[in-house]
C-alpha cells in the first residue's frame, strides 16, 4: 500500500507544479509581458545584431578584395 500512497503523492505534486507552470505561462503570454521580453530579447536586439553582422561581413569583403587583386598581404614568394 505504500507504494500506491507514494505514487499519489507525486501525481499530486506533479498537478501542483503542472498548474503553476500553466499560471507562469499565462502570466508570461500577457501582452505586456510579451513586449518586454521582445524588447529585451526579440526584434530590437536581433536587428542591432544583424547590423554588426553586415558590417563585419562588409569588412571583411574588403579586406577580401583586396588580398586577392594583389593588394596588402600578397607578396609573392621567390
Amino acid at each position: 500500500m505504500a507504494t500506491i500512497e507514494k505514487i499519489d503523492k507525486e501525481l499530486n505534486d506533479a498537478k501542483v507544479r503542472l498548474g503553476e507552470a500553466t499560471k507562469n505561462l499565462e502570466n508570461f503570454m500577457k501582452e505586456e509581458n510579451l513586449e518586454k521580453f521582445e524588447k529585451r530579447w526579440g526584434t530590437e536586439a536581433m536587428k542591432e545584431e544583424k547590423k554588426s553582422l553586415e558590417a563585419e561581413k562588409k569588412e571583411w569583403g574588403e579586406a577580401l578584395r583586396k588580398f586577392v587583386s594583389g593588394g596588402e598581404g600578397n607578396e609573392q614568394i621567390a
